[in-house]
Formats: structure tokens, C-alpha cells, sequence
């Protein structure tokens, strides 16, 4: 007869989840108090050996390339009071904050030089409906983000610059519980691996070899 104990471990409950893509414009820039791009005219066809390509990557607030899933920040802007009020598993609208820091990055093809701009911060709202009954906490993980950069041109004079983010997102509402689960008293760890010989197909779990 096969032994079992009863464990206790901590686990999210997982009431409802979502996932979303949304493209939002995140900055603009206008001539309107001076050059958008100082030195450096892109739009100028007396420089049309020259060409400019304006990039955007997102950064943490020191500059340095980040991911996604790292480099922004999601903060839940829902109305507690408003959503513990009901009792039932209704659909809750849910806003949430996307903030985070990206530079623009313009690279001369011909010189082959790149200029980087500081960290710029960036923020947006967006909203979605998920089953959050009462005192379930809502969370979201950014999947992936892409930043894009668009610009306009008015007789060789830069006139606006504007910054968009895809990003694909997902939204968890659920609650931290403990959870007991049977486990075999015979349960033991795997001994180290000393040696690692190639794998012809994928192995047990206590095969001698390293997959793939």
C-alpha cells in the first residue's frame, strides 16, 4: 500500500484571467517651443546623404536596456471600496497604470553613429473586466512591448515626433491560500549528475543524461 503525507503549501488561487493587446501613444513632441532635435536635422534634404533612423527601446531610469515583464510597472487603480461592496463574482471594470522609462536612439547610416537620448519616463492608463469577487486581489504580468517612433516632416523642418508602445498584457484576479496536497513518503531527490552523455530521445526523470 502506498504511503502518503499531507503537505501545506502556498499557492495563488486563480479566480479569472485575461489577456489584452493595446498600442498607446505614450509621448509627443511639437517644434512649437524650439527644435525637437537639436544639431541634428533629419528632415533636411540638403543632408539627404545622410539618413537618420529614430528608434525607441525601453530602459530602466539609469538607461539600461530592460525587459518588458522588468522594465514596467503595473499598478492597479481600481476602487476597492467600490468592488468589496459586492458579494457575487461580477465583472469588474479594472484600470491599471503602465509606467516605465524609454530612450530614442537616432543612428546615422552614413557615419554609423548613434545618438541616445536620457530616459524619458512614460505612463498609461487602460482598463479591461474580470470576475473579482470581494477581497480577491487583481495583478498583471507585461508579456512583451514594442516601441515605435513616428515623425513628421513640413518643409524640411522637423514639426513632431510622437512615441507609441504595443503591448501585450495579461490580468490575473485570485488570492493567496494554502493549499494541502498528498505527497509519496518514498518521494526522494534525484543524485546528482557527475558525467552528462548526449540524449537520443527526451528522458525519465532520473535518466543520466542532459536533454537535448
Amino acid at each position: 500500500m502506498t504511503n502518503l503525507s499531507t503537505e501545506c503549501i502556498r499557492a495563488f488561487r486563480l479566480h479569472d484571467w485575461t489577456q489584452k493587446t493595446v498600442n498607446k501613444l505614450i509621448d509627443s513632441f511639437k517644434n512649437e517651443d524650439g527644435p525637437i532635435i537639436e544639431e541634428i536635422n533629419i528632415c533636411d534634404d540638403a543632408r539627404s546623404s545622410d539618413f537618420y533612423l529614430l528608434t525607441a527601446e525601453l530602459v530602466d531610469e539609469n538607461g539600461r536596456p530592460i525587459s518588458p515583464e522588468k522594465g514596467i510597472t503595473v499598478t492597479d487603480l481600481t476602487n476597492y471600496e467600490t468592488k468589496h461592496k459586492e458579494t457575487t463574482g461580477k465583472l469588474k471594470k479594472v484600470r491599471l497604470e503602465f509606467s516605465g522609462f524609454y530612450v530614442i536612439k537616432i543612428f546615422n547610416t552614413k557615419t554609423r553613429i548613434t545618438c541616445v537620448t536620457t530616459p524619458v519616463s512614460f505612463s498609461f492608463i487602460d482598463q479591461t473586466y474580470l470576475c473579482v469577487p470581494t477581497y480577491v486581489k487583481v495583478d498583471a504580468t507585461v508579456i512583451n512591448a514594442e516601441l515605435n517612433v513616428s515623425t513628421l516632416c513640413v518643409c524640411g523642418e522637423l514639426t513632431s515626433l510622437d512615441v507609441f508602445i504595443t503591448a501585450c498584457f495579461q490580468v490575473f484576479s485570485g488570492l493567496d491560500s494554502v493549499v494541502r496536497i498528498q505527497v509519496l513518503d518514498q518521494c526522494q531527490p534525484r543524485p546528482d549528475i557527475s558525467s552528462v552523455k548526449p540524449c537520443t530521445s527526451t528522458p525519465s526523470p532520473c535518466a543520466n543524461c542532459i536533454f537535448p
